[in-house]
């Protein structure tokens, strides 16, 4: 049989690119062909039944029968475990998430059930050296050479201590949320999506009914317990998050708890968002805490304490990426660049003034102090520039958009 070449987990392309698992990407890295890889896919079950039954022997809290749904929700985890690995290894860049869910709800199950994660490490450790004695044996049986075998254990094992990591994610995000479950729920859901098993599990312990739609408030308003009970009586689950409190009710809730955040600290911003699915709590909160700062800086109208967000859905969208923002404007005011540097900062303060207002010329001639026929000039001025755009109702919120977000030199 002919031996495969071993070049070892640097490989002949120089430096090692490596995916988020700390698996080399592309099967020249570890001096494996391709092929090898096919060999594994029709071993993977009976690999992973293996393994499955020296985890349920090694660690009691997951000990049942055979054919017992824990059984089976174990190995189901270690084959698609496998089966990823093995992808990763013929050089595929991306590790499948939903390997990385199985072995969080894996984690996430020990806490609920008040069990200990450290033996449950300890014998994943095991299964993973048995497993990779498993393939080592299939390796050399394949005529790998030694280095080639040797760079196939580093990446089992950089592949083993990422699933580890997944345990311990899910391990320690549901052990906060059985000793303070609202607190729990709350970074849950801000943070990852959760299979409706899990959302139940943790909603049941923090004595939440799950709405069909929410909405997400944010705010500076510090948490005290008067105001989480008050906020938690009318179905709205809190907690702080950061510098901020994050509130999460249904729709119906949304009116009961702005009234509560107002009454608490009068002079704290509020920012809420329109109501969205459950699994999109975590891109709500990002959206509300974005509209927040567009009120800090000035971006958005800050008159009012509640900022609605559905109000600026633009606005919050523009500002997502601020290279792209300070791009897009320059491109939107270019023609401010066909005028002499002199008259940029003022033909664009009567530009933002104009199209923010529509006033007359004796409005804004006594809003910047000058003669009407000074303002005048410039309205004529910034039509040459500008054209039909400044007809636009589209364009028009570009160009006001992007003049609150950059100052034209």
């Amino acid at each position: 049989m002919t031996r495969a070449s071993g070049r070892g987990a640097s490989g002949a392309g120089g430096g090692v690119r490596r995916n988020a698992c700390g698996l080399g990407v592309g099967p020249a890295l570890v001096g494996v062909p391709a092929h090898v890889w096919e060999q594994v896919r029709p071993l993977a079950p009976m690999m992973a039944e293996r393994v499955t039954e020296r985890i349920q022997h090694e660690v009691q809290a997951y000990a049942g029968p055979g054919e017992g749904r824990r059984h089976g929700l174990i190995q189901d985890a270690v084959t698609a475990a496998i089966l990823d690995f093995a992808e990763l290894a013929r050089g595929r860049a991306h590790h499948h998430a939903e390997v990385d869910r199985r072995f969080r709800e894996m984690g996430s199950g020990l806490a609920i059930e008040g069990h200990d994660l450290g033996p449950v490490l300890v014998a994943f450790q095991v299964a993973g050296s048995d497993l990779w004695r498993e393939i080592g044996t299939l390796s050399r049986h394949l005529g790998l050479t030694g280095d080639a075998v040797l760079a196939v254990g580093e990446q089992v094992a950089n592949y083993l201590r990422h699933l580890a990591g997944q345990l311990e994610i899910g391990f320690r995000s549901a052990r906060v949320a059985v000793r303070r479950p609202t607190i729990g729920l709350v970074r849950a859901l801000l943070s990852r999506p959760m299979t409706a098993g899990e959302l139940g599990v943790l909603a049941s312990a923090a004595e939440w009914v799950v709405p069909g739609s929410v909405v997400v408030i944010v705010t500076e308003v510090e948490l005290s317990e008067a105001l989480g009970s008050r906020l938690a009586e009318c179905g709205v689950l809190a907690a702080r998050e950061g510098t901020c409190t994050v509130l999460i009710g249904g729709e119906e809730t949304r009116d009961a708890a702005i009234r509560l955040v107002l009454g608490s600290q009068p002079h704290k911003p509020v920012a809420v968002t329109w109501p969205v699915e459950i699994t999109e709590v975590r891109h709500a909160h990002r959206w509300a805490q974005r509209a927040l700062r567009l009120r800090q800086d000035g971006r958005i109208d800050g008159s009012q304490r509640v900022v609605d967000c559905a109000a600026f859905k633009f606005e919050i969208w523009w500002a997502a990426d601020e290279s792209l923002v300070s791009s897009l404007a320059a491109q939107v005011l270019a023609p401010l660049r066909a005028a002499r540097p002199t008259q940029r900062p003022v033909l664009a303060a009567t530009l933002e003034g104009w199209l923010a207002t529509r006033g007359s010329t004796k409005q804004l001639a006594a809003h910047f102090n000058v003669h009407e026929q000074t303002v005048r000039n410039h309205i004529r001025r910034l039509r040459e520039l500008f054209g039909d755009r400044l007809d636009d109702p589209d364009e028009i919120r570009l160009l006001v958009l992007a003049l609150r977000s950059v100052r034209p030199s």
